[in-house]
């Protein structure tokens, strides 16, 4: 689930797709150098990424072919948003690529994800971009339209052992538009609803099931609320928000949509929409089970995560820093079903090449291999950080030391219910996030009533669909 704060963060980030020009210059790291010897501890790693299993893996991996390998020196730069937890998996894979590829000098960007698109939109305004940079599943087609990001599918057809039909199903989704594709997914995993078994079983409360229901859940948030002020447990960590996957996570259960499936209609003042989000609503405003904007804002951090709420519903991606840092034991569960049915959404993340690079050959080959099995096996699954996008790496995931308890779940639900059907990827879609947000909000302080206001966030959202006829 998405706290308020951070929520809000994202999606300001988004917003700022529909004003490029007013963008003031974003900080970052600068682009470093990635020397091919290494740390004068024999290579980058730390305690949790030892350089010695790291190389030990390298070395037991059958790494990609190469089209197009440079005969001189050739440098690109790589931007993404790693956290310094796990920035030296990063410099490890970048210390092993060189390593392989002599001519090849990799620079890496860092940018802070809260910082990170408008970065780069400023960047693209200004013609200035790194060769390869990381994008967010919501991003890709605002990017495409504007002609940042590369076609890659002449090199991933002339490209030994691509082996396309090994992406995860939706994975490859994100990053294909008309009939090309512009970029390699890494992670596709779906949500699922986390829980605090210390807060359960203090409550008395039983855990999840995979026969629970959408109302079971939400009365067990009910059951599971206690205390107040500063020792406030809430049932649930939030609110459901206007975001590009609200229709798979939340809607789908009670055959409710965002946006029809050619994104040029809203349909979230529809009874399934509507039936689907008064309960969080009436969870929040009813029941107090869920932390007001006041309260997230107090708490100054993710409520699940520092074990002020028993339930949340989140990504994949979530479990390493909790399997960290968390203070309490947690498990994951299945999303309850609705009337409609199980769902849940499957979204994830890529890396595009830029369509200015001056270095695209070692460009794709770099890109290739940080999204070849090798590659996933070597950043995602062996670290345990995620849902590979590529079925081939999803057993060293699971057999990974660093994976969460029950990561299997997330397996099964990425292939039964979990689906890309429904997340907003049409280029108007940031704007309609931006556009829906202070009606949601005034909906989530009780200013305005849910079905008035989803009808108002209908009329707000139509003009800007246009954008995507």
């Amino acid at each position: 689930m998405d706290a308020y704060p951070s929520r809000r963060a994202v999606l300001t980030g988004l917003g700022a797709l529909g004003a490029v020009g007013a963008l003031a210059a974003c900080g970052g790291t600068a682009r470093t150098p990635q020397t091919a010897e290494g740390r004068s501890t024999g290579g980058p790693g730390g305690d949790l990424y030892p350089f010695a299993e790291a190389e030990k893996l390298n070395a037991s991996l059958t790494w990609p072919a190469s089209i197009g390998e440079p005969a001189s020196k050739v440098v690109i730069t790589v931007a993404s948003h790693w956290e310094a937890a796990f920035l030296p998996r990063q410099e490890q894979f970048d210390h092993f690529f060189m390593r392989r590829h002599p001519n090849i000098e990799v620079r890496r960007e860092i940018t802070p994800f809260a910082q990170f698109l408008q970065k780069y939109l400023a960047q693209a305004a200004g013609g200035s971009l790194p060769d390869i940079m990381y994008s967010h599943y919501s991003w890709v087609s605002n990017f495409v339209k504007q002609g940042v990001f590369l076609s890659v599918s002449a090199y991933a057809a002339k490209q030994p052992g691509f082996e396309r039909e090994d992406f995860t199903g939706p994975s490859l989704g994100y990053f294909e538009r008309g009939g090309q594709l512009y970029g390699l997914p890494y992670d596709c995993g779906p949500k699922l609803l986390f829980y605090n078994k210390d807060l359960f079983d203090a409550a008395g409360v039983a855990y999840p099931t995979a026969s629970w229901t959408i109302e079971e859940m939400l009365d067990a948030a009910v059951r599971l609320a206690r205390g107040k002020g500063a020792e406030k447990v809430f049932g649930m960590a939030g609110l459901p928000a206007p975001i590009a996957d609200l229709t798979p996570t939340y809607l789908l259960a009670y055959g409710g949509r965002y946006l029809d499936p050619t994104e040029t209609r809203c349909l979230i003042d529809q009874p399934g929409a509507v039936n689907a989000l008064r309960p969080w609503f009436d969870l929040l405003h009813k029941h107090k089970a869920v932390p007001s904007a006041a309260d997230a804002e107090a708490m100054k951090a993710e409520p699940f995560s520092i074990g002020r709420a028993a339930m949340g519903v989140h990504g994949s991606w979530n479990a390493p820093n909790l399997a960290a840092n968390a203070r309490f034991r947690w498990a994951m569960a299945d999303m309850p079903s609705g009337p409609e049915g199980r769902f849940t959404s499957a979204v994830g993340s890529g890396f595009a090449i830029t369509a200015g690079s001056k270095a695209k050959d070692a460009a794709w080959i770099y890109l290739n291999e940080l999204t070849s099995p090798a590659g996933q096996i070597f950043m995602w699954g062996s670290t345990g950080r995620g849902s590979p996008s590529r079925t081939s790496a999803w057993p060293s995931y699971l057999e990974s030391k660093l994976a969460p308890e029950g990561a299997g779940l997330l397996e099964k639900a990425l292939n039964d219910y979990a689906t890309n059907d429904g997340v907003i990827r049409q280029p108007a879609g940031p704007k309609v996030v931006s556009v829906a947000t202070p009606t949601w909000d005034r909906m989530a302080s009780g200013r305005i009533a849910v079905p008035e206001g989803l009808r108002k966030i209908r009329d707000d959202v139509t003009p800007v669909l246009v954008e995507n006829r």
